[in-house]
């Protein structure tokens, strides 16, 4: 593997964060939140790219409700976005949109008209694309990594639902996931006890088998992993494992790409920096071993540091997604721009 390039996104906000992308009739179409700072009223969704024309929409900017985690996904001419609205983590709200015909002409008003919000309770999608599993003729069903986070503890799930001429409704939502609590030492606020893991994100194997990779707290410090144990419209999944796989307490990504998995994390316990792809074995998944074959390395640096001498060196939530020839992605980078890399999977 190999970088080919690298780019940053055109941002006008202080803080950008939690890109997502994918692939849209042959080209890269990418959404992030950027405001004042993560959490702040001014935090909108911003979707750069949308008719490979590169222009940025921007939506909910002006009604003083924070925004989160954008989600794309593309199920055959269509654009959809899940967006997250609220103060915080526990109270958000998630609106599904059909993005396809949007442009500057687009006014708030139509957008709200024609949003489909999600019932309390529901996330959809939490940080990255679902996975689509077509149905012939009929809906297909829609299979979200989803995830709940308060201030006193996390727990995942996965929701499926059928998609319905541009609509979403609910089949089945799982129990949570949640792996065992432990007691440990935080040097900051003392004892504690770990929280749990959020954001799954999910990828097929060649037997039609669905996986899942978690993020964990740091008490962890490594991603866990389940798999699903019962096909249908109720989908069971197995127990949480620890993994052999280090984890920041970051978001991460994974992709089939013709039988072969991919892996994009931060390879640290303690620091968002740098991003690693990882080619990983998928022998040894009951019990949490991951062997990495091969590698590379993200550590972007470009003419914007010399510029902006800022000591964040994070670099974070990567995203991926596959055109066919290569490998896109993109990632928060030191929390001021969105970046992004392709990368040559060939050797």
């Amino acid at each position: 593997m190999r970088i080919t390039s690298s780019e940053l996104l055109p941002s006008s906000t202080q803080s950008v964060h939690a890109s997502n992308i994918v692939i849209y009739k042959g080209y890269p179409v990418y959404a992030w939140f950027g405001g004042t700072r993560e959490g702040a009223e001014d935090v909108a969704i911003y979707i750069y790219n949308l008719h490979n024309n590169g222009e940025t929409l921007s939506v909910g900017d002006k009604d003083g409700i924070p925004r989160w985690n954008p989600v794309l996904m593309v199920v055959e001419d269509h654009i959809f976005l899940f967006e997250k609205k609220g103060k915080f983590c526990d109270c958000w709200q998630t609106l599904f949109h059909d993005i396809t015909n949007w442009d500057h002409e687009t006014t708030a008003k139509e957008i709200n008209a024609k949003a489909q919000f999600l019932p309390a309770g529901l996330n959809g999608p939490v940080r990255t694309t679902p996975m689509i599993q077509s149905r012939g003729t009929c809906p297909d069903h829609v299979i979200c990594g989803s995830s709940c986070e308060t201030r006193w503890d996390w727990a995942s799930y996965f929701e499926n639902y059928v998609l319905y001429r541009g609509k979403l409704e609910l089949i089945s939502k799982t129990g949570p996931l949640q792996p065992p609590k432990k007691k440990y030492y935080d040097p900051y606020y003392g004892s504690s006890v770990s929280l749990g893991a959020i954001q799954p994100v999910m990828w097929r194997d060649d037997r039609d088998n669905l996986h899942a990779l978690f993020r964990s707290c740091r008490a962890f410090d490594t991603l866990f992993y389940s798999n699903m144990i019962s096909c249908g419209d109720t989908g069971e999944w197995s127990d949480l494992i620890p993994t052999n796989i280090s984890n920041p307490n970051s978001a991460i990504d994974v992709i089939n790409i013709n039988g072969d998995v991919y892996l994009a994390f931060n390879p640290s316990c303690t620091n968002r920096f740098p991003i690693e792809i990882a080619k990983i074995s998928q022998e040894g998944l009951d019990n949490g071993c991951f062997n990495i074959e091969s590698k590379v390395t993200i550590e972007f640096n470009s003419d914007y540091d010399a510029m902006n001498m800022s000591s964040k060196r994070e670099l974070s939530y990567p995203c991926l997604a596959w055109d066919g020839e290569k490998l896109h992605l993109t990632y928060t980078y030191r929390r001021e721009k969105i970046a992004h890399s392709v990368i040559d999977i060939s050797n």
